[in-house]
């Protein structure tokens, strides 16, 4: 489907809900060098209602190409703008390209994953419907085997078992152990059924390569904090970085 189609649809949903909150999309272009710094309140907000709470402060923090498309970051540049920023209560990574096949004794399943930096859920701040989700440092080699079921996967993997937590799975071989269970509801990327979430796998070398670019951000604002006043902080963040 084209963007503009994308466009209208999401118009026309819009209209059929007037009970929704419209929130602006707010979006900066900086030019430094071939890539620029960009906001938007991400599109499940527009979309559709989800169980995050107070959606009007999580933003995703784009960069883009000197063309407009966009394009991720690198690891170290990520680490760099958590470090240098001050307007978000957290300014998580992702990557969402991927998926994982979950196996249960004789039955396989291909599900899609999101890997997540360890404060990835504090964006959005919800709790898990069982056990937790990631603590700081999880998403370091030797602690990040750990998986947070989506609800449907609880549901229909693991039949809702309400003893899943700290059971141990294979994912594509592997053994992970389920930390707990996200609520009904809850989904990020929106769009992606069948989900499941890990703490990030940095591949080898690319925790210290800025060139390989591959992460996606997104963030909670702090409640003093506008877009604008982040827009301009990521501004001079960019050119510190750069």
């Amino acid at each position: 489907m084209k963007l503009s189609q994308n466009l209208h649809y999401a118009l026309r949903q819009l209209r059929k809900n007037p009970g929704f909150t419209a929130v602006a999309v707010v979006t900066l272009a900086l030019g430094i060098g071939a890539t620029a710094t960009m906001f938007s309140v991400i599109d499940a907000v527009v979309l559709r209602p989800l169980p995050y709470n107070n959606v009007k402060r999580i933003v995703d923090v784009q960069t883009s190409s000197a063309s407009g498309s966009r394009a991720p970051i690198s690891w170290p540049a990520y680490l760099e703008m958590r470090r240098l920023s001050t307007s978000f209560e957290a300014l998580a990574g992702y990557e969402d390209y991927w998926g994982m096949t979950l196996s249960t004794g004789k039955q396989t399943q291909f599900l899609n994953v999101t890997q997540g930096t360890d404060n990835f859920f504090d964006v959005f701040g919800v709790k898990p419907l069982l056990g937790r989700t990631f603590l700081s440092g999880e998403d370091q080699p030797g602690k990040n085997d750990v998986v947070v079921l989506g609800y449907d996967v609880w549901r229909q993997s693991f039949s809702a078992d309400p003893d899943v937590v700290n059971r141990v799975v294979q994912l594509d071989g592997r053994p992970y152990v389920v930390i707990g269970v996200m609520p009904a509801g809850f989904r990020f990327p929106f769009r992606k059924p069948n989900l499941v979430y890990t703490p990030m796998h940095v591949r080898p070398h690319w925790d210290t390569d800025w060139g390989t670019n591959w992460l996606l951000t997104v963030g909670r604002l702090k409640p003093q904090a506008t877009t604008q006043h982040a827009q301009a902080e990521m501004m001079h963040v960019m050119q510190e970085i750069g």
